[in-house]
């Protein structure tokens, strides 16, 4: 018996959620360590106010570490 994968590439597959390209939240504050839910590590924020960016970096003991990157 032959399976088939059709057009799928077997080297391509990254997981269930692709970190490339991050979410990019843009919003008009900085974030906090309460600003986890729906966010994966390495995704991005942007603080359109002071312009600054940050990148997730953690999220033990359900806190979110953000660090600034600009």
């Amino acid at each position: 018996m032959t399976f088939q994968t059709g057009n799928i590439q077997p080297l391509s597959y990254q997981g269930v959620r692709s970190p490339f390209p991050p979410n990019v939240s843009v919003q008009s504050r900085t974030p906090t360590t309460s600003d986890r839910q729906n966010f994966v590590l390495g995704d991005l924020w942007l603080d359109k106010v002071t312009q600054d960016v940050y990148i997730l970096v953690s999220l033990e003991s359900g806190l979110a570490t953000w660090k600034i990157i600009t």
